[in-house]
């Protein structure tokens, strides 16, 4: 399998700042919240790495990224039939994908990890 970089910009949910959300046109996603533990895993990145902001880039591979700031491992077997999203753990604790995941990695199975890393914007 060849390496494919995916890159995403999250940003606060202006009106719940606890929420962390995405766009991306190519897949029509717009404000594509990050529930059920995600916020709070980016949320762990963001104070280790920068302290706080508001936005960041986030750069994700189903193949290892040197230096990577997380690495997600599965936890459930795959996606469900009706593809409601696969859980995680991030090391610190467990959370859920949703799936609009199938759009990065094209796949019926959830990939065993996902390694991120984060920059500032």
């Amino acid at each position: 399998m060849s390496n494919s970089i995916h890159v995403i910009h999250p940003y606060r949910h202006p009106q719940n700042p606890k929420t962390w959300v995405f766009d991306d046109e190519r897949h029509g996603l717009v404000q594509e919240p990050f529930v059920l533990g995600a916020s709070e895993a980016i949320d762990r990145i963001v104070s280790k790495k920068f302290g706080d902001t508001d936005r960041v880039e986030m750069i994700f591979s189903i193949t290892p990224i040197p230096n990577a700031d997380c690495v997600l491992k599965r936890v459930m077997a795959g996606y469900s039939p009706d593809k409601l999203g696969c859980t995680y753990h991030d090391g610190t604790e467990e959370l859920w994908l949703c799936p609009a995941m199938t759009h990065y990695f094209g796949t019926e199975r959830a990939p065993e990890e996902i390694y991120i890393t984060a920059q500032k914007v």
